[in-house]
């Protein structure tokens, strides 16, 4: 492939990071609830300026690799940020499920069942 293709390419895939970086932004900030899909987006507009940002830099175009590079540091920034809401709603959910089975559990005089119930709890909790 000449250096004009991949240049041209290079800045196809710029364009198209900066699209997807603008998705899922929108995406977090429209639903959270769709901040899984958000993170992949900005995972995706991510490897996308790396590639930029390798291309420019092989070539020369010392500018436009500062650039994707930039971009590619926001990119991850903001999927780690995103990263941080699910699992702090996923733990919160999980603490909400807990005190829920625990007010649940109801003690009985028959040590089996007394067992079989907190096994019950202690594997909902688990793999929740």
């Amino acid at each position: 492939m000449a250096n004009g293709d991949e240049v041209e390419i290079s800045e196809i895939y710029l364009h198209a990071g900066l699209k997807f970086l603008k998705g899922a932004y929108l995406l977090e900030c429209l639903r959270p609830r769709n901040a899984p899909v958000a993170f992949r987006g900005y995972i995706d507009a991510a490897n996308l300026f790396k590639y930029c940002a390798e291309t420019n830099e092989k070539n020369g175009k010392t500018e436009v690799a500062a650039f994707a590079y930039k971009c590619m540091e926001v990119a991850y920034l903001r999927g780690a940020f995103t990263l941080q809401h699910v699992c702090s709603s996923s733990q919160s959910t999980l603490y909400k499920g807990d005190t829920r089975m625990l007010w649940n559990f109801e003690p009985k005089n028959d040590n089996a069942s007394h067992l079989k119930q907190l096994l019950s709890i202690v594997s909902n909790i688990i793999f929740f």
